[in-house]
């Protein structure tokens, strides 16, 4: 479900933080399409990254989008400690 957040939370943020949010979740959901593909009985579907690179690649871009959007919540308060807008 991070993916879909991700994908959810691109439709809230603006900027190169939209951007982001949209193409990792996109490709998380690209993958948990390959894992049913190939769970399914086309094991060849894995390519060359196998079965452990697709679910690897299912959390790799949740997991760099959680780390972004935190650093950008972070940066989302001014000096003064005043929320800017997101």
């Amino acid at each position: 479900m991070f993916n879909v957040e991700a994908i959810w939370t691109g439709t809230i943020v603006r900027g190169a933080m939209r951007w982001f949010s949209i193409l990792a979740g996109a490709i998380g959901l690209a993958f948990v399409a390959l894992m049913i593909v190939g769970d399914s009985g086309e094991g060849a579907a894995f390519g060359a990254i196998g079965h452990g690179g697709a679910e690897r690649m299912i959390v790799y871009p949740a997991m760099m989008w959680m780390m972004a959007f935190g650093g950008f919540l972070l940066s989302s308060a001014g000096s003064d400690g005043a929320r800017r807008q997101i």
